[in-house]
């Protein structure tokens, strides 16, 4: 799996899906919880985390750090309709590469994203090549 969606809105995650599929990430999974989505973050490590802000029984800032402990070099997007609904302090320490707030301009986030992602995955497979050339 490439990318997780885990956001108890079933239609916009089937809007990010189709929106990622397009930008050519194909193998993306969508859950509605914190349980399955540590599931399989556990078992298909993928590289794109997608989060939302508002999760049944877990707030989702206390969610993304749980599961950003367990993926850590998985992308983690974090997702929120409203940014009233976060405190300002909890915000500024989370360890997002990306937050979407405006579901309307989904369309050039999920490009800015999917480009981030992508250079971050170019420069770790570099940083691969370079440690293995220094250790032969």
């Amino acid at each position: 799996m490439e990318a997780l969606i885990i956001d108890n809105t079933v239609s916009f995650s089937l809007v990010l899906k189709e929106k990622l599929k397009a930008k050519g990430i194909e193998d993306v999974v969508t859950v509605e919880n914190v349980e399955k989505g540590t599931w399989h973050l556990n078992e298909d490590k993928p590289g794109l985390v997608f989060v939302g802000n508002i999760l049944p029984g877990v707030n989702g800032i206390d969610a993304f750090e749980i599961l950003k402990e367990i993926a850590p070099d998985s992308y983690f997007v974090f997702m929120s309709n409203d940014l009233q609904e976060v405190d300002p302090d909890d915000l500024a320490n989370l360890d997002s590469k990306d937050i979407i707030i405006d579901k309307e301009n989904l369309p050039e986030f999920v490009d800015r994203v999917v480009d981030r992602y992508r250079e971050q995955n170019k420069k770790k497979g570099l940083i691969v090549k370079i440690k293995t050339f220094l250790e032969a």
